[in-house]
């Protein structure tokens, strides 16, 4: 299990969305948009564009593949592997869990 050390409700207002439908990944649509505030669980990430994997939540997916999903995010930040895209946790709403991820341009096929 996780820890809710990188957890917070995600708010769509504190997000500026420069992209809806960035691209499609396997659990879901991805996202990429800007924290107003500058700040991910966190993270100081200023004005950095950021991916966010957005993945709907329902009773046969929510504990086996989203506490899965973000628990490999987590073995990646603590690996730090120079390939490996920086994670800055997730959030949820009533509907939605978000990863929020480093967006890259050059290699979207990680996100």
């Amino acid at each position: 299990m996780i820890e809710n050390s990188s957890f917070c409700m995600h708010i769509k207002e504190e997000w500026n969305i420069i992209k809806e439908n960035y691209n499609k990944g396997a659990f879901g649509k991805i996202i990429r948009a800007v924290k107003k505030n500058g700040i991910i669980n966190g993270y100081a990430v200023g004005d950095k564009n950021v991916a966010i994997k957005k993945i709907k939540i329902n009773e046969r997916n929510f504990e086996t593949e989203i506490l899965n999903k973000i628990q490999i995010e987590n073995d990646k930040k603590e690996k730090r592997m120079k390939t490996i895209l920086k994670y800055y946790g997730y959030g949820i709403d009533e509907e939605y869990i978000y990863i929020y991820l480093e967006f890259s341009k050059a290699d979207q096929s990680v996100i």
